[in-house]
C-alpha cells in the first residue's frame, strides 16, 4: 500500500514543483511556471469498525498543468507512477490559454 510521502517522492524524481492543494502566494511570491502539479485530497474512503478508523485510505487528484498537451511529461508521469506502485485513472482537460489539466486520480493509504 503506497502512502501519500510514497507519492510526494514520486513526483519529487521527476524534478517538477508541486504543491498540495495550492501554492503559497501569500508573501507575494507567484507559482511557479508551466508545468507543475497540484494534488488535491479527496474524500476518504477509510475502513471503519466500532466508532474507530482502521484504515485511512484517501483518493487524490493529482493534477498536471501543461502548456498544450506534452506526450513526453505524460509518459515520464505514467511511467513513474507505475513503478512506485500506483494504479491510476487519467482525465485531460483544455483550461484555455492553451493550458491543459491532465488529472491523475491515485490512492494513498495511512495518515
Amino acid at each position: 500500500m503506497r502512502t501519500l510521502v510514497d507519492l510526494c517522492d514520486t513526483i519529487e524524481r521527476l524534478s517538477l514543483p508541486f504543491a498540495q492543494i495550492e501554492f503559497d502566494t501569500t508573501d507575494g511570491t507567484t507559482p511557479p511556471g508551466l508545468p507543475f502539479v497540484l494534488l488535491v485530497p479527496e474524500t476518504t474512503q477509510d475502513v471503519i469498525a466500532d466508532g474507530v478508523n482502521f484504515v485511512h485510505i484517501t483518493p487524490y487528484r493529482v493534477e498536471l498543468y501543461t502548456s498544450g498537451r506534452d506526450m513526453d511529461i505524460e509518459r515520464r508521469f505514467e511511467i513513474a507512477l507505475n513503478e512506485s506502485g500506483f494504479s491510476y485513472t487519467r482525465r485531460t482537460v483544455p483550461l484555455g490559454d492553451g493550458v491543459l489539466e491532465t488529472t491523475y486520480t491515485v490512492t494513498v493509504y495511512g495518515q
